[in-house]
């Protein structure tokens, strides 16, 4: 997907990840960085934290 995106022109990407989602690793690994969070409220409680990976 990423060289079909380059190709295209493109010359950046970013993604929501959860942030208990171990692929966090993964997407580092390959030369990503977090840029950001947020945080939503459950329904019933607790909160749902993403972290954006570009």
């Amino acid at each position: 997907m990423v060289r079909e995106l380059e190709e295209r022109g493109f010359r950046s990407l970013a993604l929501w990840v959860l942030d208990v989602n171990p692929t966090r690793a993964y997407y580092a690994h390959l030369g990503g960085r977090e840029d950001g969070e947020k945080t939503e409220p459950l329904p019933g409680g607790g909160e749902l934290r993403e972290v954006r990976m570009v």
